[in-house]
């Protein structure tokens, strides 16, 4: 109890101060004229008990209060005459001297950061204000070092800043950080393995539980519709994932002039064939076209195209949940029309956010690992790499994009109803787990809301006459469509 109410109930260090000197009394010392001492006074220690004061020894003292020497002597030199304790002055002191940085060398820390180019990120460009640094500067203290060399070369003559106060400005004057793309991170797995076991409530669990077998059931499918492509003694049967790899930067060097510059992406949609261990890489640079859902229905539809020559009349597809790009309406529109056109079924399937990993990722992971430790300046370059990534077993073939392989399927979308379901409700797009399109039914999509659910809903096209197709079909076989450079979505 006495050890609790002098930590607990004592709120600072004054009253701890006070509690003590309430319960040391200090007396002059008793003569002893046979021993020569220099302590001049006497200390005698109590403890209130039942509202009493109770002597016990120096030892007992301080264990119960659970103190040393340090704390007893301070409180004693803290007593005034009067009985009263000096309040603590620890913080309060004005330091003598104040650092602050010069103007012209805050300037030359700020303009420095401010050259270099800013990247956008991936998956976090509408949740995050938080602008990104290219991933080539590895951490603040590689832009530190490239901070000195900036001002040896372009101003000697300003004081530079010590690592300590770039640091300060880079994280008090900017909302920045350098950008660093990472494999994907299952949100729900997340929140679930943070939360302790006491804390999960049924709902949590509940969620959780639908979650794993979700993303078991998906990538279950996945396998074994791969199994069954690569057992087919026929080929009529297709299995292909699909995936964008992270923007490749151009020039990639260790020079440091190009930290400074702002770099030409190049974009590689990677598409395998996972049946015949066939990748393919669709690569172009940010001249010819953008990442969005156009070039991913225009890469789709040339890829339904040439297994369609190939005899295959089902395709059975998988890919991430990306709305921007993958989950969509444009999308939905191209497989319509590739089934109908080339008299194939096409199912396409979403694996589970946040365990979409799939055969174009490790595409993905070779291309990086053969790049690593060369430099690379042109679009070009980053082709051969690609290339030269498997020289023998399964080698990668690469398609040099050009801007006549671009549709706007968007405008084509605009013209379907893809609003609303047989059954006249709202079509949740972000919700679909499935979409399956067949040739011989021209005029409807069916979708899934859940993989292990055998309920398929129906979205009912516009009903037009045969000769619709017809038109959409000679739209696009004659390249009337909306090419990229010639759409009005530029």
């Amino acid at each position: 109890m006495i050890h609790t109410e002098f930590w607990k109930k004592q709120p600072n260090r004054s009253r701890k101060w006070d509690f003590i000197s309430r319960h040391v009394e200090v007396t002059p010392k008793a003569r002893n004229a046979d021993k020569k001492s220099r302590r001049s006074f006497s200390r005698r220690y109590f403890l209130t008990v039942n509202k009493g004061k109770v002597r016990v020894c120096k030892e007992m003292f301080t264990s119960t209060l659970d103190i040393n020497d340090e704390w007893i002597s301070t409180s004693i030199k803290k007593r005034t005459e009067g009985g009263a304790i000096s309040p603590c002055k620890m913080g309060k002191n004005t330091p003598r001297h104040t650092f602050e940085i010069p103007a012209e060398t805050k300037s030359s820390v700020v303009d420095h950061i401010n050259a270099f180019p800013r990247v956008d990120p991936h998956y976090v460009r509408e949740s995050s204000q938080k602008e990104h640094l290219p991933q080539e500067l590895e951490s603040v203290a590689h832009m530190y070092r490239l901070y000195l060399e900036h001002m040896a070369e372009k101003n000697p003559q300003v004081k530079v800043a010590s690592e300590r106060q770039y640091r300060d400005i880079f994280n008090t004057c900017f909302n920045i950080e350098i950008h660093r793309p990472k494999k994907d991170l299952c949100d729900e797995c997340v929140r679930y393995d943070n939360t302790p076991p006491n804390l999960r409530t049924d709902e949590l669990e509940a969620a959780h539980a639908e979650h794993v077998f979700n993303y078991k059931y998906a990538q279950k499918m996945k396998k074994d519709d791969t199994e069954e492509a690569r057992k087919q003694t026929n080929t009529t049967l297709c299995v292909m994932c699909f995936d964008y790899e992270k923007l490749l930067n151009c020039p990639k060097a260790d020079a440091s002039i190009f930290y400074y510059t702002r770099k030409l992406g190049v974009c590689n949609f990677t598409l395998v064939d996972c049946g015949r261990r066939k990748p393919v890489c669709y690569v172009y640079d940010q001249t010819v076209a953008r990442r969005g859902a156009n070039e991913v229905a225009s890469f789709l539809y040339h890829a339904h195209e040439e297994r369609a020559k190939d005899g295959i009349v089902e395709i059975r597809s998988y890919s991430d949940n990306c709305p921007g790009q993958n989950k969509n309406r444009t999308v939905a529109t191209e497989l319509l029309f590739a089934a109908s056109k080339f008299g194939v079924t096409i199912v396409h399937t979403y694996l589970e956010k946040g365990h979409t990993y799939n055969a174009a990722d490790g595409i993905h992971g070779e291309i990086e690992k053969r790049s690593r430790g060369f430099q690379i300046y042109t679009p070009e370059e980053w082709i051969q790499r690609t290339e030269q990534t498997r020289r023998t077993k399964n080698p990668i073939k690469v398609i040099r994009v050009t801007q006549d392989m671009i549709f706007d399927f968007t405008a084509l979308s605009s013209k379907l109803n893809l609003a609303r379901n047989s059954e006249n409700q709202p079509v949740p797009w972000t919700k679909l787990r499935q979409i399956k399109v067949d040739e011989r039914n021209p005029g409807e999509i069916k979708y899934k809301i859940s993989l292990a659910d055998d309920k398929e809903m129906t979205i009912p096209i516009n009903k037009v006459s045969p000769s619709y197709y017809f038109q959409f079909e000679n739209k696009l076989s004659s390249r009337i469509l909306f090419v990229w450079h010639k759409s009005s979505r530029s």
